[in-house]
């Protein structure tokens, strides 16, 4: 019947069978830029985060020149950070900055790092950050070579530091009665050349005298020995001599600032001084040559009669050379004796018979003593008529009964 199905052939299966279809679900390409996105963030947050280093508050007594988000921290013209805040305390006392430094800068905050406002101005002598005018006030630092303590907390200078911590050199010790126009940053000189600066000073024994932090840099800071002298050299010597008016100045420095000069003896054989060696600093070059170079011999000398004529300064001569000077003039009362006396304390220049210490194979005191047991006396003479001033006069007396010192 043509509606019956057709028979199957026998043997044989159909080879087509049901296909399903299964969809699969892709990510839009636009939900890659957020995630990118995130993932740079991502990495400049955790870069920004490892380079970060301490958040340090410095105080100032004013905060010219320095804008919060924008100055910056220096050293040696390599930004350590930048300021965030500056804020005023409850008490009114001063300027807190707040810096937020890089990591490269922990290592260098210690209790012993300096920090300063650099802008342009007049300190010591010379003219500093010129280079503010156009970029801005910024703060400078000042790290120290010597370990310290680490610290967050800081107190600002005012003024820049007259030395830099690479500068190297040693410090010594002068001792005055008067500081006189020496200021802080003042020129030291050798020979006419400037081989150091006054770092400060002290004051020690109830004010009586100032002992001045002297900084003499390296390599001239060998040429400081023992016997080295030390004068101030502020403004101008004027003397009249045979050859007519001596003007003589260190530089326009040393005039404006005060200054301070010192010189060694060429054939010196004392040792290097070391750090920290205390000088004596004379008033003047004259009275640092007539103190001499190398031993001094302090004498007194008990003179009948009258001494009237002789002061603090009045010179020591030998051969009508000068070798030394008179140091202190007073009265005191011997109990040996039972009446008042008048010492006379004067020092003898060694270094100017030194060739005769050399040739005796003897100390300069010994050859002193020496000297005495053959008729050396002390005089005390008028060297001018006009002038009442005495000198004293050490003299070879012939036949002379042998004296002790």
């Amino acid at each position: 019947a043509s509606g019956s199905p057709a028979p199957e052939t026998p043997g044989v299966r159909s080879a087509v069978g049901a296909a399903s279809v299964r969809r699969r679900r892709r990510i839009p390409l636009v939900w890659l830029v957020p995630f990118l996105t995130a993932l740079i963030a991502g990495w400049l947050a955790w870069d920004a985060f490892s380079k970060r280093g301490p958040v340090i508050t410095v105080s100032f007594d004013t905060a010219a020149g320095l804008t919060a988000g924008q100055s910056q921290l220096k050293y040696r013209n390599v930004v350590m950070g930048t300021v965030k805040t500056i804020t005023i305390p409850p008490d009114l006392s001063k300027v807190l900055v707040t810096i937020e430094t890089v990591k490269e800068a922990e290592p260098l905050l210690t209790d012993k790092t300096i920090f300063w406002v650099v802008k342009p101005q007049l300190f010591a002598g010379n003219i500093s950050g010129l280079e503010t005018i156009l970029s801005g006030s910024y703060i400078g630092m000042r790290p120290s070579s010597e370990a310290g303590v680490a610290k967050r907390d800081f107190v600002g200078q005012e003024d820049p530091p007259i030395l830099q911590a690479s500068v190297k050199g040693t410090t010594f010790r002068l001792d005055t009665n008067r500081l006189g126009s020496i200021s802080l940053g003042a020129p030291i000189f050798f020979r006419d050349i400037e081989v150091g600066t006054v770092l400060g000073w002290d004051l020690h024994d109830l004010a009586s005298r100032v002992a001045i932090h002297a900084f003499v840099r390296a390599p001239f800071d060998r040429y400081v020995r023992n016997d080295t002298n030390f004068w101030n050299a502020s403004g101008l010597s004027v003397s009249l001599g045979a050859n007519g008016v001596n003007i003589e100045m260190e530089s326009l420095r040393a005039i404006l600032l005060g200054g301070i000069a010192f010189d060694t003896a060429h054939d010196s054989t004392a040792p290097i001084s070391p750090a920290g060696q205390r000088f004596k600093l004379y008033a003047n070059i004259e009275e640092a040559k007539s103190a001499g170079f190398g031993h001094q011999i302090k004498l007194i000398s008990y003179f009948p009669g009258s001494v009237a004529g002789v002061a603090v300064g009045s010179e020591v001569r030998f051969h009508g050379l000068k070798i030394g000077e008179v140091t202190n003039v007073g009265l005191v009362y011997d109990p040996k004796q039972d009446r008042v006396v008048a010492p006379i304390h004067y020092r003898v220049e060694a270094g100017r018979v030194s060739n005769l210490a050399k040739a005796q194979g003897m100390e300069p005191i010994n050859v002193a003593e020496e000297m005495i047991k053959r008729g050396l006396r002390a005089t005390l003479q008028a060297p001018s008529l006009i002038s009442p001033q005495k000198i004293i006069s050490l003299e070879v007396v012939p036949g002379a009964t042998p004296g002790d010192l």
